[in-house]
């Protein structure tokens, strides 16, 4: 068995109207101290721009980035990148891609009519240097508005991993932007899912996303989830709601899981 720890984290990338602590370039200095703090092997982040990058220098020494823009190439307004971050002393990249979560996953910048953005999903098919161990990652983020919409881009996802999919286990995060109960995330968790993957949020975890001051929300349930193989052994799960250097990383809560992973792959 080996053990790994992974975490998903919406960065909140910075609008117009964001000042003080609530911009990137100050919450950084948090999200930092929190990694370093957890030490996530692999890494889930949405909402990553361009215009971040230059101040994630600090992570990019430990880990390697991985993923595109959701927009086609050439138009950088609100291009979000849904990039998996691993570390680069632990692990190989095999290969990996971008797809979209629509009728055309593969047209760059494709999405639904009712979808005001693309949505993305990354995947990689990453390999333990230490064991050998063979195994796929995938990181999302759903539409925020109509139940329809999610459900039709997480058959998309669905559709699209089990192609890609490959190794001992499958590992995916992301803000799905809804509750484990709804339609779109029984789909995806649904037993006769060939993924065959289970939730792992914790008993009592509450919501997960919280602005930028103490939840007054903690009754509601999480949105950002991290789902596993069933081969895998959850050792512990939790939502990170604390402050780290005096500030929140975020509007949502981090998610951290740790897991025993089934073996190497022959």
């Amino acid at each position: 068995m080996t053990v790994y720890r992974i975490l998903t984290l919406n960065l909140k990338t910075d609008l117009p109207f964001t000042r003080g602590q609530r911009l990137f370039s100050h919450r950084i200095h948090s999200i930092e101290e929190m990694i370093r703090w957890h030490d996530p092997d692999l890494i889930g982040v949405q909402e990553l721009t361009e215009e971040m990058l230059p101040h994630m220098d600090k992570l990019m020494e430990t880990y390697t980035f991985y993923g595109r823009g959701r927009n086609r190439d050439g138009i950088h307004f609100a291009d979000e990148r849904n990039c998996i971050l691993y570390k680069k002393d632990r692990f190989e990249f095999l290969h990996g891609g971008t797809f979209w979560l629509s009728d055309t996953p593969d047209v760059q910048g494709s999405r639904y009519p009712t979808s005001i953005y693309p949505r993305i999903a990354t995947w990689a098919v990453l390999k333990d240097r230490e064991t050998g161990e063979v195994f796929t990652f995938a990181n999302t983020h759903l539409d925020h508005l109509l139940t329809n919409t999610k459900f039709k881009q997480v058959i998309v996802l669905k559709k699209q991993m089990m192609k890609k999919n490959e190794g001992s286990f499958l590992a995916m995060t992301g803000d799905f932007n809804t509750y484990l109960s709804s339609s779109a995330l029984q789909a995806l968790l649904d037993r006769d899912n060939p993924l065959d993957l289970e939730d792992t949020d914790p008993e009592n975890a509450g919501s997960t996303i919280r602005g930028f001051v103490e939840s007054t929300t903690a009754h509601y349930l999480p949105i950002d989830h991290i789902f596993l193989s069933r081969s895998c052994h959850v050792i512990n799960s939790r939502v990170l709601k604390s402050l780290y250097m005096g500030n929140y990383p975020s509007d949502h809560a981090p998610v951290l899981t740790v897991f025993d992973s089934p073996g190497a792959s022959k």
